[in-house]
């Protein structure tokens, strides 16, 4: 039954059988792949945000000085030490109430954009000091930054909590 010239045989329907479905394994293998790439990106966006964030909020006292007696449309850069890892009490204080009274200005002016955040101060027993009352939707993915400071002459950790959407 071989003729010359016969196009479709069972080894070039195998074949292309064969390739279609290495294709399709190629593909789905790809946007897999092109995924993960995408939230190890994002993860790392958030890293640098929450790493400028919360260092900020330790390694300075903020701009200016005594921002925490003024209006939050007055302040310029938020602070909270009075020296190197020692939290001041009234700085503290103020950032938390401007966190929950205006959240999104309090957001913009620590430099977050578009993720949201939450803010807990809480001693070595796991006993919260403070705490912003944000809650994030079920949907999101939330990233915790700690760093380990001083309040009221006892070791305690800030710990910022970094949300974005999956």
């Amino acid at each position: 039954m071989n003729h010359k010239g016969q196009f479709f045989s069972p080894d070039l329907i195998i074949a292309v059988l064969v390739f279609v479905v290495c294709l399709t394994f190629f593909f789905m293998g790809s946007a897999s792949i092109t995924s993960q790439i995408n939230f190890v990106e994002e993860k790392n966006s958030v890293d640098e945000v929450a790493h400028a964030v919360m260092s900020g909020l330790i390694l300075s006292s903020g701009s200016p000085y005594n921002w925490e007696a003024i209006n939050l449309s007055d302040v310029n850069v938020f602070g909270l030490v009075e020296s190197k890892n020692v939290l001041n009490n009234e700085k503290v204080n103020a950032l938390f109430y401007f966190i929950d009274s205006d959240y999104t200005e309090t957001k913009t002016k620590l430099g977050l954009g578009g993720y949201d955040f939450k803010l807990e101060l809480i001693d070595f027993n796991g006993e919260i000091i403070f705490e912003s009352t944000r809650d994030f939707n079920e949907s999101f993915f939330e990233l915790s930054y700690d760093r380990f400071v001083l309040y009221n002459n006892r070791e305690t950790i800030l710990r910022g909590i970094i949300a974005y959407e999956k």
